[in-house]
């Protein structure tokens, strides 16, 4: 149903108007409050008054992807929802700093069609189509596209001089390995945990052996591989002493693989394999733009057994046809009767469960040039890239909550938070999955590291909407599980469900701060 867009205040004259505010990491120019400041004062100086207000914190504005507040905006208007005459916007660049300067203004043009204009209120021109106006306005927003093409260049060339000293230029370590923060003198200052960044930008990381315990496992899957199992078997027999990869749960094959490809394991840094430069695409580049460091940490296995597993692993890629393959999915489909992921992995002779999806592009094409057509509900898995687009928008609403009822919340990598009592909270989404008759399973895939204490689960049935509510799971609820279902039939414990923000910071208050029932 449309909203009647509020008409200017009889006793002010005031026209109603919506603030449109965007930070990703940039200069404290473009911080929140500052523009909220600008604004503002641009509002009561221009006869508007500031009705509703979008904010999109920490991302980019390279794209429209992952911008929930932004996208808000744009659906109100369009839904005809808006109950506003005008948008306030910083500058040309807060709107968005795209790529091509023609989607920033289908944008722009999206509100006017609605009959709202956009007020650029840091610029030195008045928005009002005037020539004038409409050339510095796609100036600025070439320019804008520019800074970021400027500054992607600039970030580029320092990370790889800075990768091609030794230097870890960011994402987890690996089994085995830990970050350590060095001054300037490369003198050791402290042993980063996961999730936790480097305070000061003079200070630079480098990779260390990590607990021997977790040194000696890397050696022996090593030395298993090169003497014949394969990675399934070095899995089993990891779980089977009770052995934990590096996220808590069971090893599987796919984590074998990991450690046995990975040269840093050998004492040579890798950077550049793979870009995502301007947010465009995913790219794996080629061998001579990547950048190798011999001896930039300490190796914890020989060189020459590295090498030998490195052979194998090259002789199984280049001799397997896709008709051997899709053959052994035949042959395990005509033993079990079906084909999952599970199977796959768990059964004798077959290859890693990825070595299928990436021969084929998914599993489920590879089941279908196999014959087999799956039962399974696959809702959950063509959601995931907007689930995982979707998380750290819910876990910035959430801290933003905590903070509005007066508490203290750090945002961490990942999409975590760490609250003032030193406890630290992962954030999922829930797809739903339907199936066993009446009952009803909702699915995620925990992606935070495994220390943390409490989940906090977003069930969401459309991720362009508010969650339903939320569960909160301790760690031993979620623990050694790839794949957490949530099953219900329309109810969850009450004791772990919050059905909207307010309630789920009262669940996460310490509970010394809990009032009594």
């Amino acid at each position: 149903m449309a909203t009647r867009k509020r008409d200017a205040d009889p006793f002010t004259g005031a026209t109603p108007a919506a603030m449109y505010v965007r930070m990703s990491a940039e200069h404290q120019r473009y911080s929140i409050a500052n523009q909220t400041d600008a604004i503002l004062r641009y509002a009561i100086a221009n006869g508007f008054e500031v009705v509703r207000t979008y904010t999109d914190r920490g991302r980019s504005g390279l794209t429209l992807r992952g911008r929930d507040a932004l996208k808000a905006l744009l659906a109100d208007v369009e839904g005809g929802r808006a109950d506003y005459r005008a948008v306030l916007v910083f500058d040309v660049s807060r709107w968005g700093r795209f790529q091509d300067p023609d989607e920033s203004a289908a944008h722009e043009i999206t509100c006017k069609r609605a009959g709202i204009k956009v007020h650029y209120c840091a610029e030195d021109f008045a928005n009002d189509n005037s020539l004038g106006s409409v050339i510095q306005k796609m100036i600025r927003r070439g320019m804008a596209g520019e800074y970021s093409r400027q500054l992607s260049a600039k970030v580029f060339e320092g990370q790889r001089r800075l990768a091609a000293m030794g230097y870890w230029q960011g994402g987890p370590p690996g089994y085995g390995l830990r970050r350590l923060v060095v001054d300037g003198r490369g003198r050791p200052v402290r042993v980063l945990e996961a999730g936790e960044r480097k305070a000061v930008i003079a200070e630079r990381v480098v990779l260390v052996p990590g607990p021997p315990e977790e040194v000696a496992v890397v050696r022996e899957i090593f030395d298993l591989f090169v003497s014949g199992l394969d990675r399934k078997a070095i899995a089993r027999r990891l779980n089977e002493r009770g052995v934990r990869a590096d996220n808590g749960r069971p090893w599987v094959d796919g984590g074998v693989g990991y450690v046995l490809e990975g040269e840093k394991y050998a004492g040579v840094i890798a950077w550049n394999k793979t870009s995502f430069r301007l947010q465009v695409a995913y790219l794996r580049n080629e061998p001579e733009d990547w950048v190798l460091v011999e001896g930039a940490c300490e190796p914890i296995v020989e060189r020459a057994v590295f090498e030998r597993a490195r052979a194998r692993i090259r002789a199984e890629r280049e001799g397997t046809s896709d008709a051997e393959l899709l053959a052994d999915l035949r042959r395990l489909l005509k033993r079990r009767g079906r084909l999952t992921s599970e199977l796959i992995a768990s059964a004798p002779g077959m290859r890693r469960v990825c070595c299928y999806a990436d021969r084929f592009g998914s599993l489920r094409r590879a089941y279908a040039l196999a014959g087999y057509e799956p039962p399974k509900d696959y809702g959950y898995y063509d959601a995931l890239p907007r689930v995982l687009e979707k998380r750290p928008a819910v876990a910035a609403s959430v801290a933003d909550a905590i903070r509005a009822s007066g508490g203290e919340v750090v945002a961490e990598d990942g999409g975590g938070l760490r609250l003032a009592d030193g406890r630290r909270v992962a954030v999922e989404i829930a797809h739903p999955r339907r199936r066993y008759g009446r009952h009803e399973r909702w699915v995620f895939r925990p992606a935070a590291a495994h220390d943390r204490e409490l989940t906090v689960v977003a069930r969401m049935v459309d991720l362009e909407e508010e969650p339903e509510d939320y569960v909160v799971l301790t760690e031993a609820e979620r623990a050694g599980k790839w794949l957490y279902e949530i099953r219900c039939n329309r109810k969850v414990n009450a004791s772990r469900r919050a059905p909207d923000l307010r309630s789920l910071v009262e669940r996460l208050r310490p509970p010394s701060e809990t009032a009594p029932a």
